[in-house]
C-alpha cells in the first residue's frame, strides 16, 4: 500500500525476517551471528552508549549487520568502512540482501533497501541532507569525520543506526570524531581484534566476543598443519 512504503524499510519489513541457525539439514545464521544479534539488542535494552562485537574474520560480519538493522527497525544506517573497497562491497551486499535471501532468513520477493555507497566529501550541511533519501549509506571516515576542516558536522538526527567496521582504529581522532557525532545513534562497532598493540582504548565496550575454539568447531575457520619446507 501507500502507507507502508512511507515507513522505513527495515521497520517495515521487520516482520518478513526469519532467524532460524543453519544445521545439516537447512540454511541459516551462523550461531555467532545469532548470538551477537540478540547481544546488541539486549545492550540498547540497558544503555544508549556504543556497544563492541568481536567475530573472527569470515564470521558473517556483513550479514550480521543486515540483520541488526531490521532488529533494530532502524530508519537509516549508516556504515563506516575503513576504504573504500569494503564500502563498496558492504553497499552492494545491503542493496540486494542477497546473502540474507541464499540462506532464507529474507524471502526472495524482499526487494532491498535503497542504498549508496558515498563517495567524496560531505562538505556542507545540504550535502548530508541529500542522504535522507536513503536506507543505507556505506562511507569511509576520509569522507565523512569532521575531524577533517572541510568536513560539515552531520545533523545529529541523520542516522539512528551507526556500524562502524575494523572498530580498533577508532581511538584514532578521525574515527572518535564519528562516534562523538552520532551520540543519538545506537552505535554499533565491530572487530576481529578487540585490543591495540599501543594498549590505547577502544571506545566501546566489549558486548560480545566469539572465541576462535568455537569458529574451528563451527567450520569457520579450520586447523593449519605446519609443514616445514
Amino acid at each position: 500500500s501507500d502507507e507502508s512504503m512511507k515507513l522505513p524499510f527495515f521497520a517495515n519489513n521487520l516482520s518478513q525476517l526469519e532467524l532460524q541457525i543453519e544445521s545439516s539439514s537447512h540454511l541459516g545464521l551462523r550461531e555467532c551471528q545469532i548470538g551477537a544479534y540478540w547481544s546488541v539488542l539486549a545492550h540498547f535494552t540497558m544503555s544508549p552508549g556504543p556497544a563492541m562485537v568481536s567475530l573472527p574474520t569470515g564470521a558473517g560480519k556483513t550479514a550480521l549487520m543486515q540483520i541488526l538493522a531490521f532488529g533494530l527497525a532502524a530508519t537509516r544506517v549508516l556504515v563506516i568502512e575503513p576504504s573504500t573497497i569494503l564500502r563498496d562491497q558492504v553497499a552492494s551486499s545491503f542493496e540486494t540482501l542477497q546473502t540474507l535471501k541464499e540462506i532464507g532468513v529474507i524471502p526472495a520477493h524482499v526487494k532491498g533497501p535503497r542504498t549508496l555507497a558515498r563517495e567524496g566529501q560531505l562538505k556542507s550541511k545540504s550535502d548530508w541532507e541529500t542522504l535522507r533519501k536513503f536506507d543505507v549509506v556505506g562511507a569511509t571516515p576520509h569522507t565523512t569525520s569532521s575531524e577533517y576542516s572541510e568536513i560539515a558536522q552531520a545533523p545529529v538526527d541523520l542516522f539512528d543506526v551507526v556500524f562502524i567496521d575494523e572498530a580498533h582504529h577508532t581511538p584514532a581522532p578521525t574515527w572518535s570524531a564519528l562516534l562523538s557525532a552520532f551520540v543519538q545513534s545506537k552505535r554499533v562497532l565491530f572487530t576481529a581484534t578487540p585490543f591495540r598493540r599501543d594498549k590505547r582504548r577502544l571506545q566501546a565496550p566489549l558486548i560480545y566476543s566469539y572465541p576462535l575454539s568455537r569458529a574451528l568447531d563451527a567450520n569457520i575457520y579450520r586447523p593449519v598443519k605446519y609443514h616445514a619446507v
